[in-house]
């Protein structure tokens, strides 16, 4: 799998960038080693060539670009861009590549993706910890040395001209994935998708304090993040919601789970600031973990249905059974619909007993004939009216609750826009005052830009197009009144919301129940047929 990872300096120095790609390095303290007489150490197996430069010179034509444009020279400035391409070992296993073939792709890649920088292409024939993955390395300097035509991957017209900087954004660095995805894709390499987040996301820094930890304590270091993740694996592994995730850490590992607008962060009891689940990587992000909450439930209703059955087997469930059947079966109703039920209810069971089905598809039926007794329902047609009925129900609870949404997200937007004419309302005062208003415009363009468009927002839904003053008043013509009493309005409808929601909710599972009874009814009272096919009783449903 060809990998693509981006690491920036501010180091002006960069004659020690080649140094590392030429000369052998300790991998711990990031120096070069020397040997007996005090030499540098050379690379065994490496290919290097340049673009723009030479590489013997690479340090002092970038310095001498730099001072051309007077770019660079600040401390804070990034000086170089390092990019590394890092392939599969089974590529080289397996004949697809060789140290050439990677120089030629970093060196294509390089004139393609950053044309007009000066830049160093080096190949390494071996990886971290003689691994024996091939990986190029592509050291930029961050100053463009000369004109290029314009490629549709740059954002910024001045991305093509000399003396501007190179510029990594997020859709750029897609780019540059994606080609490199295509390169491997074409050439038969193994490949992972490197446009999708990890599942555990390892940083530079983690990996080296991981390795470090290692050589210094010759026991299993672990970083804050590794004992976060094992915890999280742990604890996810075996809770069936988020409350008992969040207990689980609590309890065991002394992991506090934070959830902010439905996102998961934890702190660790030695640290003052969560870390984000998506910082661990994909499989600790609140989507995944909730996804995995509901496969446990699932696993344990499952586990339980399974145990269900074999208690049946051993005839544990005889106090709920007269015979072979259930109790719902056989009780005495007065109702004809109630008695039309159980007989077929019996006839499913012989057949059911047959393909051995499971115990729940007889307390389904057995709910069945328990709730239409329960309810006196006559017939069908009083069954389809009642589920018509609860349907129209549900409709009318979800509509008043989508009312209600509006209106609160209504009144969050005159609040905030308020908030903010408001806020502004002095400064746009004194530009209106100001003598030389371009000025005055350009220097407090933010605020004057907010503060025109909540004006436009405010008088578009005023009744009569009367604004708020500076003071906050206790009440004013139309819809607009002081912001503590646009809250209290807001807490009320919160209010009336969890009421509203409280209700389609009950209407909502009433509506499932009775689908389910409705369901359950045509199933068996369905006539019997001569295909094979539908007359088979699934495991899973009656």
């Amino acid at each position: 799998m060809a990998i693509l990872k981006h690491l920036s300096s501010k180091s002006a120095n960069y004659k020690r960038a080649v140094e590392y790609l030429m000369y052998e390095q300790d991998r711990l303290s990031n120096h070069s080693l020397r040997n007996e007489d005090g030499l540098l150490v050379m690379r065994e197996n490496f290919l290097i060539d340049s673009l723009e430069c030479n590489v013997s010179t690479f340090d002092a034509e970038c310095r001498m670009l730099n001072k051309t444009f007077r770019k660079n020279q600040g401390y804070s400035d990034v000086k170089s861009h390092h990019y590394i391409i890092s392939f599969d070992p089974k590529d080289s296993v397996e004949g697809k590549l060789t140290v050439m073939d990677a120089q030629k792709i970093g060196m294509d890649f390089a004139k393609k993706n950053f044309p007009g920088h000066q830049a160093i292409v080096c190949t390494h024939g071996d990886g971290e910890n003689k691994s024996g993955n091939i990986h190029v390395h592509i050291i930029i300097n961050s100053l463009r040395k000369r004109d290029v035509d314009r490629q549709a991957f740059m954002e910024r017209k001045c991305d093509s001209l000399a003396g501007y900087k190179h510029h990594l954004t997020n859709k750029y660095l897609a780019h540059l994935k994606a080609d490199l995805m295509d390169v491997c894709n074409r050439k038969k390499l193994n490949q992972v998708d490197l446009l999708s987040p990890a599942k555990k996301r390892v940083t530079e820094r983690e990996y080296w304090a991981n390795a470090r930890g290692n050589a210094a304590h010759g026991s299993r270091f672990t970083t804050d993040k590794d004992f976060l993740r094992n915890a999280i694996d742990k604890a996810s592994s075996k809770c069936k919601s988020e409350k008992a995730f969040a207990s689980m850490l609590k309890e065991k590992y002394k992991i506090t789970l934070k959830v902010s607008r439905g996102r998961y962060s934890y702190l660790l009891p030695n640290r003052k600031k969560t870390i984000r689940g998506r910082m661990l990587g994909t499989d600790y992000t609140e989507e995944y973990l909730r996804k995995r909450f509901r496969e446990n439930n699932k696993n344990a209703e499952r586990e339980s249905v399974k145990n269900e059955l074999n208690n049946l087997k051993r005839n544990d469930y005889k106090a709920d059974f007269v015979g072979n059947y259930p109790k719902a079966f056989t009780m005495h109703s007065d109702l004809p619909f109630v008695r039309d039920l159980q007989n077929s209810a019996i006839s499913i069971t012989n057949r059911a007993y047959e393909r051995r089905v499971k115990i729940n598809n007889l307390k389904e039926m057995a709910n069945t004939i328990m709730y239409i007794e329960e309810h006196g329902i006559e017939n069908r047609d009083v069954l389809n009216d009642s589920f018509d009925e609860s349907r129209h129900r549900t409709s009318d609870a979800r509509s008043a609750l989508k009312r209600s949404e509006d209106g609160i997200t209504g009144l969050n937007e005159q609040i905030h826009y308020t908030g903010q004419y408001l806020a502004n309302k002095s400064t746009y005062q004194a530009f209106l005052k100001s003598k030389n208003k371009g000025r005055f415009r350009s220097e407090h363009e933010s605020e004057i830009i907010i503060y025109e468009a909540a004006k436009r927002y405010l008088k578009e839904h005023a009744d009569n197009g009367t604004l708020p003053s500076l003071k906050y008043i206790k009440s004013a013509p139309g819809k607009f009144v002081s912001l503590d009493r646009l809250k209290a309005k807001r807490s009320e409808l919160i209010s009336k919301q969890k009421k509203l929601r409280t209700r389609y909710y009950s209407a909502k599972n009433a509506e499932k129940e009775l689908y389910s009874i409705k369901r359950n009814v045509d199933n068996m009272l369905k006539e019997p047929t001569n295909n094979r096919t539908k007359n088979r009783v699934k495991d899973n449903t009656i």
